[in-house]
């Protein structure tokens, strides 16, 4: 998400993930995305340079 105004957003580009994911949360700092599915959480990293 790429955001223009602070009620303006625009998707940048879609990821996969798994599907069934229901809860998402994201961390600023070390720019992890962790993904809640069905008892186990999927971990996706940042591109490097992206």
């Amino acid at each position: 998400m790429i955001r223009h105004s602070p009620d303006r957003y625009h998707v940048r580009e879609d990821a996969a993930t798994r599907f069934g994911g229901h809860s998402l949360v994201v961390d600023p700092f070390i720019h992890r995305i962790y993904i809640a599915h069905f008892g186990s959480v999927a971990i996706y990293e940042a591109v490097p340079g992206e």
